[in-house]
């Protein structure tokens, strides 16, 4: 069938953590419904180990029938460098349709919406716009533009021909719909679906009985029975308290941050939460899970007065997170609360919730405060101050010790977030292009 034919455009590369994570599982999935999906995606081939990631990717979308064009991402010099990734990727996709023609392009983020929009116009494909994020306006919040600046005037009025020229709308959060409809230029209907999180890659740390409670939601008997039924194996106490062992922070309270920590996010004031709470609750440790900004974070970290024996900073795969985050108590995350965080809807909060964690986030960010505060999953910090990071980090800790509520974060993450959830409304918006 002629419009099961699927060209994935993603400027994340396949080899990288988001790709892995936000990429691979849902065309995975959507492969299983009969989709023929072949990717086009930039890699970045400077990256550390890349080969030894390369081939595991390949061999995975080898075994699942996807196919994948792997194109070589650069960085320098900036803006020209996307052009040329631009051109580059419009001139593969072309020459690959004349081998395979495909009926829709579904382009991840901004740079790909552009190439997708040029094959739409040369060769009558269907375009899905995933819009991911405001990206424009992001670089302007993160002072790497600004509005009067060739680059920003450039990329914005292609967002606009984006939006007009799309055959349908993907966006994260509620908060960015409800901003986009009243563009009448905007022809397309627009879809919400939030970061989700692959439950067979973050299963929750609980013992396996205590899941086995009946919902009373939606009268399963599992809250989570695609976890029980494919074999995945959950961690009990004993095997945390290893874990705690090893990491030397067996009787801490343990708050995590997972991912980067420039640009977009406030890691300052995750170190003056932090430094905050260890002044009246000693037994607080921070655990960073980040790749390549150690240098950076350890300068902040000292800046703030948070003491070396207090923070551990770990380079992870993305494979290993999940034992990181169920080693944990708390999810942590600060971003700036500008304009364009409205689009936001973080990868680690979902994670978080799935592997059990009671959320710390500032409010700002798309949908997560409602979120947070609707279904008692954390709390919200609406001012950077000491007292609300007392209150924020009581709320939290108060919910650690209540024994329905991971329970209660996989229901709702199960419900809401899990790719499950993202494939089928995928699905919905493919069958009715």
């Amino acid at each position: 069938m002629r419009g099961k034919d699927i060209l994935y455009l993603t400027y994340n590369g396949l080899c990288q953590p988001l790709g892995q994570s936000q990429v691979i599982p849902y065309i995975m999935g959507l492969s299983k419904q009969g989709y023929k999906f072949t990717v086009l995606s930039f890699e970045h081939h400077y990256e550390k180990d890349f080969e030894k990631e390369y081939q595991k990717v390949k061999a995975q979308l080898d075994n699942a029938g996807i196919g994948w064009i792997a194109l070589k991402y650069h960085r320098y010099p900036r803006f020209f460098s996307s052009v040329y990734d631009i051109m580059h990727g419009i001139v593969k996709a072309i020459l690959f349709y004349i081998k395979e023609p495909y009926y829709i392009v579904h382009a991840r983020g901004h740079v790909t919406g552009m190439m997708a929009l040029v094959l739409k116009r040369l060769l009558r494909t269907k375009f899905i716009f995933d819009m991911r994020d405001l990206m424009v306006d992001e670089k302007v919040d993160a002072g790497q533009w600004q509005y009067t600046s060739l680059s920003y005037k450039i990329t914005k009025y292609t967002e606009r021909l984006m939006l007009k020229g799309s055959d349908a709308i993907i966006v994260l959060t509620e908060k960015i719909k409800t901003y986009l409809q009243p563009f009448t230029y905007i022809n397309a209907p627009i879809a919400v679906i939030p970061t989700c999180v692959d439950l067979n890659r973050f299963p929750m740390r609980q013992e396996t009985h205590i899941l086995q409670k009946t919902s009373k939601e939606d009268g399963n008997s599992s809250p989570i029975p695609s976890l029980l039924k494919s074999g995945t194996l959950l961690l009990d106490k004993d095997q945390r308290q290893q874990m705690r062992q090893g990491l030397g922070i067996e009787d801490k309270i343990v708050i995590v941050y997972s991912g980067s920590i420039g640009t977009y996010y406030l890691f300052e004031k995750m170190a003056e939460f932090v430094k905050a709470i260890k002044a009246y609750e000693t037994k607080v440790h921070f655990l960073l899970l980040n790749r390549n900004e150690h240098k950076y974070a350890l300068e902040i970290l000292r800046e703030y007065g948070v003491s070396a024996q207090d923070y551990t900073i770990k380079a992870v795969s993305p494979d290993e997170m999940h034992e990181y985050l169920w080693a944990s108590d708390i999810g942590l995350f600060f971003y700036k609360p500008t304009f364009s965080r409205v689009s936001t809807f973080p990868t680690k909060f979902a994670e978080y919730l799935a592997c059990g964690l009671p959320v710390i986030g500032n409010v700002g960010v798309g949908d997560t405060e409602e979120i947070i505060l609707e279904n008692n999953l954390g709390s919200v910090v609406y001012k950077f101050a000491e007292e609300e990071y007392k209150t924020a980090f009581a709320t939290a800790l108060a919910l650690t010790k209540d024994n329905d509520f991971q329970n209660r974060a996989i229901r709702f993450v199960n419900k809401n977030m899990s790719v499950e959830v993202g494939v089928k409304r995928y699905q919905e918006i493919y069958e009715k292009l």
